[in-house]
């Protein structure tokens, strides 16, 4: 057991950022870099309580979670203060996280009970955005098991059983481990097209996934073939779709096709996002590479 002990880190931020942790105290927030703090508030302003080491600088590294305990305005300053917390044990994060996303799920969804089960999931995806890949594995896992072993509800149980297939593609993706990966895929391509109600989900998510999980494991020809299929399988504007075929295109060397699709990604992107959007950027570049 480590003593607790504060430390500091200053930042400049703007109003708006200010205004959200206002708004924010006792929920949580996690680094998406590494995050350097001092033991000295004449060094930084912005107090942190960690375990105690035998260092005067500490380094948290990408993906630390922290808990808002206050936030108050000092010296022509605010000072925000946080407890961190272990992420080994990520059931203090669940309550809190499992009640936000069903407030917003149940009133975006006409399903209650399938906005209960997306916000099951939306927790594991969560711990993959902060890198904890091998946790959101041993989540979904539990999760699926939890669901193979209830067949109260055919519907429900049909549906979260494909939904969690997916994610576990997903997490083993992230882990890099592809095989694994691959496996739960073709699993979620099966249940789809076992379907016994209309969940108003395509199979272009399941062909796309299969598709990006082969493009990782150097099999080009293979990710090409189901982003393709993917493609003949939706029917609204798919940008991101055109802009995978042009990337697979370029790893085959098949530069003709690839500018058609990454053109058609640029003219949907066109139309949907304001010149200044980060979205418009990247189909650019890529054909500017090309070209």
């Amino acid at each position: 057991m480590f003593d607790k002990m504060t430390v500091y880190r200053g930042l400049t931020l703007p109003t708006t950022v200010i205004g959200q942790l206002k708004q924010s105290v006792g929920k949580y927030i996690s680094t998406n870099e590494f995050l350097s703090t001092s033991l000295y508030h004449n060094v930084a302003e912005m107090s942190v309580q960690i375990y105690n080491t035998d260092e005067d600088e500490f380094l948290f590294d990408h993906g630390a979670i922290f808990q808002i305990r206050n936030i108050r305005y000092e010296n022509n300053k605010y000072i925000v203060s946080m407890n961190g917390i272990n992420n080994n044990n990520i059931e203090c994060l669940k309550s809190d996280y499992f009640q936000i996303e069903r407030q917003y799920l149940h009133g975006n969804m006409i399903n209650n009970i399938l906005s209960d089960i997306n916000a099951n999931s939306f927790f594991g995806k969560y711990l993959l955005k902060i890198d904890s890949n091998e946790k959101a594995i041993t989540y979904f896992e539990e999760l699926l098991n939890n669901v193979l072993s209830n067949s109260n509800n055919m519907k429900i149980n049909e549906y979260e059983i494909y939904l969690v297939s997916g994610n576990l593609a997903d997490a083993y993706t992230s882990n890099e481990q592809y095989d694994l990966a691959l496996k739960y895929a073709f699993n979620t391509y099966d249940i789809y097209r076992n379907f016994k109600y209309n969940y108003s989900v395509s199979i272009a998510v399941s062909l796309m996934r299969i598709s990006d999980i082969y493009l990782n494991l150097d099999q080009v020809q293979f990710a090409l073939d189901y982003i393709e299929e993917a493609f003949r399988n939706v029917s609204a504007n798919e940008s991101h779709i055109h802009y995978s075929i042009g990337h697979i295109y370029c790893k085959l060397m098949n530069y003709e096709m690839a500018i058609q699709h990454l053109e058609k990604c640029l003219l949907y992107k066109q139309k949907i996002y304001s010149v200044n959007d980060p979205s418009r950027i990247t189909t650019p570049l890529k054909l500017g590479k090309i070209k």
